[in-house]
């Protein structure tokens, strides 16, 4: 099985064809490139080797590139999610859940806004923001 998981990931970083029909037009950027390379290179050397405890080799690649034992624990989830389904599930880190939602789309803000100038610029627009 693993034999086969080496083979079909390194096709996958290798074809911007496969990349894309799995996570669409952008294909594998960013973190998800990290984890894909992470998770060949934790298949590699389980196959080169074997004698090495199965909790060290996650270790060694997680400190290979600066991290720790967060990313050890994260390699070996990615690799079994990886084995079973075939894909990684592209995390959402750095994103803005949010987008499109302004202060200024709040009723209350709109109608404090309006009638600030009516009141001839008394009172403190400060509690709003």
């Amino acid at each position: 099985m693993q034999k086969t998981g080496l083979s079909t990931i390194s096709l996958l970083l290798r074809r911007k064809k496969d990349q894309v029909a799995l996570h669409g037009a952008e294909g594998i950027r960013g973190h998800l490139l990290k984890q894909y390379t992470l998770i060949q290179m934790f298949l590699q050397l389980q196959q080169k080797h074997v004698e090495i405890l199965q909790r060290r080799l996650p270790l060694q690649i997680a400190e290979s590139v600066g991290s720790g034992m967060y990313t050890a624990r994260r390699i070996v989830k990615w690799e079994l999610e990886y084995l079973e389904k075939g894909y990684i599930t592209a995390s959402n880190v750095g994103s803005n859940t949010n987008k499109g939602e302004s202060l200024f789309e709040d009723e209350g803000v709109q109608l404090e806004l309006r009638n600030y100038p009516e009141r001839g610029g008394e009172g403190n627009l400060a509690f709003i923001f």
